[in-house]
């Protein structure tokens, strides 16, 4: 098993989904202006879930694909490791 370090995000609630997805567009020090133009979802949506606002799930999805990101879903609680291919 790798022991190397990867960025990861817990989210509760879409407050916290939008802040891992600011987050993990700032690590890559793109702007939402360059988020926007690499998906083809519009700025004010990236603007709309980075707030927690509601936005659709294919948007979410979007997202998240183009920061190197995906949604994982466990049981509350449940322990996870989490490791680099």
């Amino acid at each position: 098993m790798s022991n190397d370090l990867v960025t990861w995000y817990r989210a509760r609630s879409r407050r916290d989904i939008g802040s891992a997805v600011s987050k993990a567009r700032k690590r890559e020090g793109a702007n939402q202006f360059d988020l926007a133009d690499r998906t083809g979802v519009s700025r004010s949506t990236i603007q709309r879930l980075e707030r927690g606002d509601d936005v659709s799930v294919e948007a979410l999805l979007t997202c998240l694909a183009e920061l190197g990101l995906e949604a994982v879903f466990v049981p509350r609680g449940a322990r996870l490791t989490v490791s680099a291919r």
